[in-house]
């Protein structure tokens, strides 16, 4: 009887280390996978590596010209991936294939050389975290009616920045979003601006006139205007 459970408890282990192999769990609590800030490389999010990177399989994607998409979490629309072509001056489409385009992934164009003047859709409701971040050439940011997000540092870096546009729709300005733009010097928000995220403008040294009509309803985070232009002016 002994040798019969002996046997039993030596087959269940070797099963047991079998299928822990084959999961990849890690040995005495070791850390596979590292937490990534926004600034981090390319195709990262805050917190987690690419959609798909760590797991063995990667989102469909789909080409049309020079622009690259995927389908949404909830399969009714598409969002861009990124901008492939060479031209300077973009106008990013608001529909593919019959789809709406609402939103623009994380990282969708990061540091790209090229890039001097976008133009963004209304149906785009989403900017990513870090999609147009670091890119050296872009001077010009139009964002139409309908965008209600700016995701984390979704234009940091962009040092040679000097006027954008936003609408009425935007709520939200998440943290870094503009971070070290340098060239800009004024920004005028609408009146539907809900929240300024922490450091969203750090470091825009030029930046002197921030015209803000939600005046005190707007949350405004720590350091949104840290080191910007001394002689820094809120119009409320």
């Amino acid at each position: 009887m002994k040798k019969r459970i002996a046997a039993v408890l030596a087959a269940l282990l070797v099963l047991f280390a079998a299928a822990s192999a084959a999961t990849g769990e890690p040995e005495d609590g070791a850390q596979t996978e590292k937490s990534y800030s926004v600034l981090n490389g390319a195709g990262y999010i805050e917190g987690r590596p690419e959609v798909g990177a760590s797991s063995g399989y990667s989102i469909p994607t789909f080409t049309d010209g020079d622009f690259k998409y995927r389908m949404s979490d909830d399969g009714e629309s598409a969002v861009l991936v990124s901008y492939t072509g060479d031209k300077a001056d973009v106008a990013f489409p608001d529909a593919v294939n019959g789809l709406t385009v609402t939103a623009i992934d994380p990282a969708a164009c990061l540091c790209n050389p090229v890039l001097e003047t976008i133009r963004i859709p209304g149906s785009i409701q989403t900017i990513g975290i870090r999609a147009f971040a670091q890119c050296p050439g872009l001077k010009t940011v139009v964002i139409e009616e309908g965008v209600t997000i700016l995701d984390k540092c979704c234009f940091g870096g962009c040092n040679a920045l000097e006027e954008i546009l936003l609408p009425e729709s935007l709520e939200i300005v998440d943290d870094c979003a503009f971070a070290s733009c340098d060239r800009l010097r004024e920004i005028a928000f609408g009146s539907g601006l809900q929240s300024i995220g922490n450091m969203a403008f750090l470091k825009c040294s030029l930046l002197s006139r921030v015209i803000l009509p939600g005046g005190d309803d707007v949350l405004i985070g720590e350091e949104a205007f840290g080191e910007c232009a001394e002689d820094l002016k809120i119009v409320y």
